[in-house]
């Protein structure tokens, strides 16, 4: 088949592209990275312990499907990809940052409580449905925040596009630092009559903090400019073009991803939910290496040509195979520390970890080839239909495999369905006539980590 024509946003003339990294920089900067990540994933598995064990799996399920499950779903149809479009925009031309601040602030303002609006209007029609099991003043919560929360993905997606992974990074772990101390602190110290229902306190704990972090994340970017300036016509134009494209892709990919949690807790109820969020978020915990491998690469790989930005996301490919398969293997070994750590009401869990992981590793790799398509093409519509094409198919045997095989089912669907996306960035990479051939992309070389090895050394001989 013919290969796509590559196709660029029709702004105004580009700057130079950033100058390459020192050998090595890309691998310290995501080394960094990682380490950040490490930090956040330790404060929040201890947070998750204390909510686990004090909790169970009912009031976990409770608490997760209004923090996380139900506000990252209003998220991802409300957002008009504002947060992915402000990345590959301020990484094409940092010069725009205000402007493309300010038309991240309008959308997250105008599309965020539109659709809180809407939802608490809707709640009546779907209390059985969609919201069955949520409260009407978590639901509030939820919608009034919900622009705070999209702010923070625009702010996220700014601090990458303009390479400042670190201060990402910092931000992220004092960020979860707060939460998780929100969690502690309520569960252990805040508990007994006065307070009859801890769930509703850590739902107002966590969305106070969302809304506390965006002033902090505006003080951050001000560090790079100036950040309000009306955008102009044709910005306007091709930023809302773009991101309703990734918009429409996402609003699959999010229906997808959410579909399996919905389905539990409307089918089995909030304890069989905790017990299967804890496996599906332990097993979106291996994703650590692909997001920073992703974050330290993007600005280059927006800039760099088409041949020198197909051999990096390969070579990060590859190199997320190899992470995946020791990840796997440390994932198995850990399955009977489950019910130990976070109490024998969650023994189901660690095999559903084992399940959906399988899944996750797949994805993440495939991570690197989806950034060529979005951030190097500028072509947002390739996984729009990816999302899409597979939806059905991941709808229905998700639902088939509830029916057939209970939570188990649901795991081995989520699992599936994640390899099938995955396969499919691949099959697509593949296929292009500036990108290696599948045989290229998956034969690992030792070019692939000497960045790595080097690095190791240099911190060992420092030691």
């Amino acid at each position: 088949m013919a290969t796509e024509p590559e196709v660029t946003p029709q702004s105004p003339p580009q700057p130079a592209p950033p100058p390459r990294p020192k050998a090595g920089g890309v691998a310290t900067s995501s080394l960094f990275d990682s380490g950040a990540q490490l930090t956040v994933i330790f404060l929040s598995l201890v947070g998750g312990i204390v909510l686990s064990r004090l909790l169970g799996a009912e009031g976990r399920g409770r608490y997760v499907f209004a923090t996380y499950i139900l506000s990252s779903l209003l998220m991802g149809l409300g957002n008009l990809g504002a947060g992915l479009a402000a990345q590959v925009f301020v990484a094409r031309t940092p010069a725009r940052l205000a402007q493309i601040h300010t038309l991240g602030v309008w959308l997250c303002l105008g599309c965020g409580w539109l659709m809180g609006g809407v939802s608490v209007l809707a709640f009546p029609l779907l209390r059985d449905s969609v919201f069955d099991g949520m409260e009407m003043l978590h639901l509030a919560v939820v919608s009034f925040a919900l622009p705070f929360q999209l702010y923070l993905a625009v702010a996220y997606g700014l601090l990458i596009g303009l390479g400042a992974v670190r201060r990402r990074a910092a931000f992220e772990i004092l960020y979860q630092t707060m939460q998780s101390a929100a969690v502690v602190i309520v569960l252990l110290f805040l508990r007994g009559p006065s307070f009859p229902d801890p769930v509703s306190m850590l739902v107002f704990s966590y969305f106070g903090l969302v809304i506390l972090a965006a002033p902090v994340l505006v003080r951050e970017l001000a560090r790079f400019g100036a950040l309000w300036e009306k955008p102009d016509q044709t910005l306007r134009a091709e930023f809302l073009s773009y991101g309703r494209q990734i918009w429409f892709g996402g609003i699959a990919n999010e229906v997808s991803w959410r579909f399996d949690q919905f389905l539990v807790n409307g089918a089995l109820g909030a304890a069989p939910l905790g017990i299967y969020n804890l496996a599906t978020t332990n097993a979106a915990r291996s994703a650590l290496a692909a997001v920073s491998l992703t974050r330290s690469l993007y600005s280059r790989v927006c800039a760099a040509p088409s041949r020198e930005a197909a051999d990096l996301c390969a070579r990060g490919f590859r190199q997320l195979l190899l992470i995946g398969i020791v990840m796997f293997v440390g994932g198995v070994a850990v399955v009977p520390l489950f019910p130990i750590v976070y109490g024998k009401e969650f023994t189901e869990t660690g095999w559903l970890f084992v399940i959906v992981l399988v899944g996750w590793l797949l994805h993440n790799a495939s991570r690197m080839l989806s950034m060529y398509f979005t951030g190097h093409l500028v072509r947002p519509d390739i996984p729009l239909k990816v999302n899409w094409g597979l939806l059905p198919f991941q709808l229905a045997l998700t639902w088939g495999m509830l029916r057939a095989h209970g939570i188990t089912g649901v795991a081995i669907a989520t699992s599936i369905s994640f390899s099938a996306t995955a396969f499919a960035f691949i099959w697509l990479f593949a296929k292009r006539g500036e990108t290696p051939s599948l045989v290229e992309l998956i034969h690992i070389r030792r070019g692939d980590i000497d960045a790595w090895i080097s690095l190791a050394k240099r911190l060992l001989k420092h030691e």
